[in-house]
């Protein structure tokens, strides 16, 4: 009996710190517990080859979307649109599907590498030209040939519809750097395509050397190329076609405090599978979205036991972010609150133009407008992997989850002053 005794003293001896490092792993508004483990298993289901790049509108989106609401589910947060974590609305897109240049000689073929040499323009139109002049810089007072070269820094969408105006049909705009990009809508009739400065030289049969220097000292100047040039674009565009956000609440426990709202949003969306570029962009690995999953949790794993949070919470992922935030104006014009009730929005990494956005909207209304900068970036090898980009990336998840709990945490708490607790006016059993 002795010996039994022992050994169950040995048993809870050994399990009481057990116990302990339980409690201390639990997480509480004070100190959060940001798990890597967990920010790897988001940043890698974001990233899962089913989720196609997350366009907008697309089945990709939907993928990684009903992978965010199981994890709501799973943390017990309440559907934005019960019993849907799926918030419906409409959206206008321009999803580029294929590119194409190829330069026919006299006795050879000149092919230009999509993602290397050139890439298609999101604001491009389906359609295809073959041509063997160019006009470098055209200006908007001249007649123009069909197919133009300007540098892309000149070439905003109201310089091209003009340029469209006055009878072009294509325009390789010139830039250093290929960048993807989404636009709501094409640009009726007109093909566009970003192009290096090397290939463009290449195309015009000019020395590299010289190139650059040319296109920003000319105008109007007609190049007879050797051979015959095509160019092909293929978009498909989406006047009107549904797209969806995805989000939750965890509902207020104070009995004021509780009908204001807080919104903690952030976007999910990517640029989709690109011509030329592939499903996986450095720029949108989903960062911002796995750092909002991990408070989350953590938010939704001390919410049961606590009287917190004071006022009820909405964290949303957004679509439509890149195409001119048309996911988050969407969501505002129908908002699902009372737009009154609403104390603060509180955005997890802005780009510039949404950042402009949030301050002309804090400007119209009592909200406060807070912003959660993402921690910088360092820099990538020129042959960088996607493996590469998202070990970076996790550990940025874990700073920005850590920034985005203190941002929060003021609106989970409320310093109140101390007040006696109100008499038992229950009456007592009797003996």
């Amino acid at each position: 009996m002795r010996k039994l005794h022992v050994i169950l003293l040995l048993i809870l001896a050994g399990c009481a710190p057990i116990q302990e490092q339980l409690q201390e792993q639990r997480p509480t508004p004070l100190t959060p517990l940001i798990s890597p483990v967990e920010i790897d298993l988001h940043l890698r289901a974001l990233n899962d080859p089913n989720t196609a790049g997350r366009a907008t509108a697309t089945q990709g989106f939907l993928q990684a979307a009903q992978y965010v609401a199981d994890r709501l589910k799973e943390t017990l947060v309440q559907p934005i649109a019960d019993p849907e974590y799926f918030y419906p609305y409409s959206v206008s897109i321009n999803l580029p599907v294929r590119a194409d240049l190829v330069q026919y000689l006299t006795d050879s073929l000149q092919m230009f590498q999509p993602g290397v040499d050139f890439l298609i323009d999101g604001r491009t139109a389906l359609d295809s030209a073959r041509f063997h002049r160019v006009m470098l810089r055209p200006t908007l007072q001249t007649a123009t040939p069909p197919v133009v070269m300007l540098p892309a820094t000149e070439a905003d969408s109201s310089i091209l519809y003009r340029l469209r105006q006055n009878g072009v049909r294509a325009a390789l705009l010139v830039t250093d750097t290929l960048q993807p990009a989404l636009a709501p809508a094409p640009i009726d009739s007109l093909m566009l395509a970003q192009i290096t400065p090397s290939a463009a030289a290449r195309l015009l049969q000019l020395p590299e050397s010289l190139f650059e220097l040319h296109l920003l000292t000319v105008r109007n100047q007609l190049v007879v190329l050797p051979g015959v040039a095509e160019l092909i674009t293929a978009a498909a565009y989406f006047p009107h076609t549904d797209a969806y956000h995805v989000g939750g609440y965890i509902a207020g426990k104070h009995p004021e405090y509780a009908r204001e709202l807080v919104i903690v949003t952030t976007d999910m969306d990517g640029l989709g599978n690109y011509p030329g570029w592939g499903m996986f962009h450095p720029d949108y690995p989903g960062t911002r979205a796995a750092a909002l999953l991990e408070v989350i949790r953590n938010t939704g794993s001390y919410s049961p036991y606590l009287q917190i949070p004071e006022r009820t919470i909405l964290f949303l992922f957004l679509s439509g972010a890149r195409i001119g935030d048309q996911g988050l104006r969407a969501f505002l014009q129908a908002l699902t609150w009372e737009k009154r009730q609403v104390r603060a929005l509180i955005y997890v990494g802005p780009r510039p133009s949404t950042r402009r956005y949030l301050e002309a909207l804090e400007q119209h209304t009592s909200w406060s407008i807070e912003i959660v900068p993402e921690p910088p970036t360092s820099p990538l090898p020129p042959a960088w992997t996607p493996q590469q980009v998202l070990a970076q990336e996790r550990t940025r998840a874990q700073i920005l989850a850590r920034k985005l709990h203190d941002h929060l945490l003021p609106w989970l708490i409320t310093p109140h002053p101390f007040a006696p607790a109100s008499a038992d006016t229950l009456p007592r059993p009797q003996d």
